[in-house]
């Protein structure tokens, strides 16, 4: 995807398969591991570079065959999303890694109208990963979970109404547990309280 110049390369290179084959490879991954999980991410970014320099039929976003048992159709989004959703619940570094992919995904696809609804169910799906974890590590160095609220607030951003109502679903007051703690986080007073040198340097990241 990277060396890929010009669109007649895309077609002579198979990209657009080989993609897809990918995607519905990481859609259910589950081998976590630092080393490996880190080529997965990085290949993802590679993969929407791609799409906005080079996928003017919106295949990415189209439903296709799922090779998987797992699922019969879905998009090249939607299954790294879908990979993207079950690492927020990972380790921690694959936690923040993950969240910084979440804004991307939202906003650099270009969603039509006829797909805008996956749009939405993309951001839902985050949402609920991202406050479901936050609540597991609140406890934890506020470095753990700050990326968790601003993940969060992409989805807000996008869909408002209907990432409130996945707050209060998941908790009754999870809205305003939201609220709160990303106003604690924005304040000029917030000190991350990060609680080691990894951690230290993983914010640098």
């Amino acid at each position: 995807m990277r060396s890929v110049t010009c669109v007649e390369e895309t077609v002579s290179m198979k990209v657009f398969e080989l993609v897809a084959v990918w995607a519905d490879t990481i859609a259910y991954w589950d081998s976590w591991e630092e080393m490996e999980d880190q080529g997965v991410f990085n290949t993802i970014k590679e993969a929407i570079n791609f799409h906005q320099r080079f996928d003017f039929t919106g295949f990415f976003l189209k439903m296709l065959p799922s090779q998987s048992e797992n699922e019969s159709q879905s998009s090249v989004i939607g299954r790294v999303s879908n990979f993207v959703t079950r690492a927020i619940a990972a380790y921690p570094s694959a936690t923040w890694r993950a969240c910084s992919c979440i804004h991307t995904l939202l906003h650099a696809p270009n969603f039509s109208l006829g797909t805008e609804d996956a749009r939405k169910t993309l951001a839902v799906s985050f949402a609920q990963a991202a406050f479901s974890r936050f609540q597991s590590v609140s406890d934890s160095p506020a470095g753990i979970w700050k990326p968790l609220l601003l993940a969060i607030s992409s989805c807000y951003i996008c869909y408002p109404d209907a990432i409130e109502q996945v707050l209060r679903k998941c908790d009754s007051n999870g809205y305003v547990i939201w609220a709160c703690a990303l106003a604690q986080v924005s304040s000029t007073s917030f000190s991350p309280g990060l609680s080691s040198a990894s951690e230290i340097k993983l914010a640098g990241k």
